[in-house]
């Protein structure tokens, strides 16, 4: 049935003489009368068809071999051929997934346009369906203009915006695919989807199976992998492994066919090695515990860790079967299980002191490998950030205390055995140095100390929280729990962007004065502390440069009989020249 604004779009019905061509072309319907098309459509390449229930087709349309097609609008210059079925019965675009434990106790109804940040929203305020999604007020499948279709086994009540390529795929049903012309949506080969959201920009491929998914913008899910009740955050990379019940920020990394990551709260920008156990319902009772790890997670090679647990910001884990539920709060921590000599094992600030050049390559390579076009919500990438500051300012008073024997660290494994902190006064030093640093690269000394000071008498301490990969200060947390519409609050995370760039994070950065300079603030301490800040930059970039020439000048690197490595510098390498950029900057600045 057509109502006047169809007429008005030019939709008619077909005449007589393109029903009689469209037979003889081997095509059936139930009734021809309830095709419409647009006045400038042509018969030419529609071949081998069979239609039922209500389809529209726009012009410039090729279908072949489409062997049941019902109730779905084509929209201009799209291409079907070899497709089994194509079919609409029911209109359902809101999709429940359970996230973060397998208990069914964190639920989310994910709806198209959502992102991680919303994800994030939905889980804190205890409101699963917090945002709804406006239906299309046509009551059929759509399948937009310029998209290629082809070798489908089945399509079952999918959404499918414009310039979407859909190649020898198994089955696709219950879904939502976004799609643009500059970031087109590509599933390929043997790919089952079932109630799943695709943005913008992603790509699923060889033999990947997705069953209940929210897959953010350009995201790459390949190789085999299985992945089912997750959020999985923008530009992110998965392949040849299980993921399931686990709510992934954007930039994951999960390549390895031997993996599996079940349960799970992971804040982005990790990497998942070959040979991880993650999962809650191997060394529980029951599959009622879950894993949370601040961005930066990087568990090693052939990791098993017991649930529960959680890390803080960057915290890399050293290959081993970890036996207990673990509760790690240093941030940039390397953990160790020293089976040897019966103990836990725990570096803070690892990373500062020993793995300088992969810090800065990682905020390098997130920002490069960010090939979204439309940006919904910002991403920190830079490791020293308000987020992973506060952490670490309290990571620093809790070790100088402890080293003065005035606090008692944390439990931080679920055992009688003894923990380890491993060179405790270096990473005092450390987290010194990671505080300076950032006050250094937010600006704050760009400004004179008596403005400093006087700025000082009326700022106020700021709280910040990871949001779905998006750091927001809990004011503004609070702001954006205030909306439930999906618009309002791309808005107003996109708002804070600028916000956060300008005053806010300066703001944060200027409140460590008064710790780094233990209360006494006056100018000529400012100054001290510009020098220091400086000069430990300067340090950390001559770390970058020396890790890199050391692995660049490894002996077995440069005297493999077979395959002898060509010679390199560290130079050669862009992140090291950058590294010495800023650092004769800085030493010109010092001197």
């Amino acid at each position: 049935m057509k109502n006047n604004s169809d007429n008005e779009c030019g939709w008619r019905k077909l005449s007589e003489n393109e029903i009689s061509q469209l037979k003889q072309q081997n095509n059936s319907a139930d009734d021809w009368n309830d095709i419409s098309v647009v006045r400038t459509f042509s018969v030419l390449n529609i071949r081998n068809c069979h239609f039922s229930g209500h389809v529209k087709i726009e012009e410039n349309v090729s279908m072949s071999n489409v062997m049941h097609i019902e109730n779905y609008h084509i929209g201009a210059n799209t291409r079907l051929s070899n497709i089994g079925s194509l079919t609409f019965t029911e209109e359902h675009y809101g999709y429940t997934l359970e996230l973060c434990n397998e208990d069914g106790r964190f639920q989310v109804v994910a709806v198209p346009e959502m992102n991680s940040t919303d994800v994030f929203q939905c889980l804190h305020t205890g409101n699963p369906a917090l945002f709804e999604h406006e239906a299309p007020t046509e009551q059929q499948g759509y399948i937009g203009k310029h998209c290629t279709i082809e070798n489908v086994t089945a399509i079952r009540n999918v959404h499918i915006d414009s310039f979407a390529e859909l190649s020898g795929c198994c089955e696709i049903e219950h879904s939502w695919i976004s799609s643009s012309e500059e970031e087109p949506v590509r599933i390929g080969s043997t790919v089952i989807l079932r109630n799943g959201i695709v943005h913008k920009g992603a790509h699923i491929d060889s033999r990947a199976y997705l069953a209940d998914v929210l897959v953010g913008q350009q995201v790459s899910i390949a190789e085999g992998a299985r992945v089912y009740q997750s959020a999985v955050g923008d530009n992110s990379h998965i392949s040849g492994c299980e993921v399931g019940h686990a709510f992934i920020y954007p930039c994951h990394e999960q390549h390895h066919s031997n993996s599996f990551l079940i349960a799970a709260h992971i804040q982005g920008q990790s990497n998942i090695a070959a040979g991880a156990t993650l999962g809650s319902n191997h060394n529980g009772r029951k599959n009622d515990v879950d894993l949370v790890a601040g961005r930066g997670f990087w568990p090693g090679l052939c990791s098993s860790l017991a649930f529960p647990c959680s890390f803080a910001p960057y915290t890399l884990i050293a290959k081993g079967d970890y036996p207990k539920p673990l509760s790690i709060p240093f941030a940039f921590s390397l953990i160790n299980n020293n089976v040897k000599d019966g103990c836990l094992e725990i570096m803070p600030a690892f990373w500062w002191m020993h793995n300088a050049y992969a810090l800065m390559r990682n905020e390098w390579k997130y920002q490069n490998r960010d090939k979204r076009i439309k940006h919904t919500q910002y991403y920190e990438f830079k490791p020293l950030a308000p987020d992973t500051i506060q952490i670490v300012k309290e990571n620093h008073r809790l070790l100088t205390q402890h080293l003065a024997g005035k606090a008692e660290l944390p439990k931080m494994e679920m055992s009688n055995r003894p923990v380890r902190i491993l060179k405790e006064k270096e990473a005092i030093a450390a987290y010194r140095e990671m505080m300076l640093c950032y006050v250094l690269a937010e600006g704050v000394f760009n400004n004179s100390p008596e403005n400093l000071i006087d700025i000082l008498e009326n700022n106020t301490e700021l709280q910040w929280i990871n949001a779905g990969g998006n750091v927001l200060t809990t004011e503004q947390w609070k702001q954006l729990c205030s909306t439930t519409s999906l618009k309002e609050a791309h808005a107003l995370q996109l708002d804070y962007v600028d916000e956060n760039g300008s005053f806010m994070s300066l703001n944060d950065a200027l409140n460590l004065l008064p710790y780094l300079c233990e209360g006494d603030v006056t100018p000529s301490r400012i100054i001290e502390l510009c020098r220091e800040a400086i000069a430990a930059q300067i340090r950390f970039y001559e770390r970058v440069i020396a890790e890199r020439t050391k692995d660049l000048s490894a002996e077995f690197r440069l005297t493999n009989p077979l395959f002898p490595y060509k010679k390199k510098e560290a130079m050669d390498d862009n992140i090291c020249q950058t590294a010495l950029q800023e650092k004769e900057k800085l030493e010109k600045i010092l001197h």
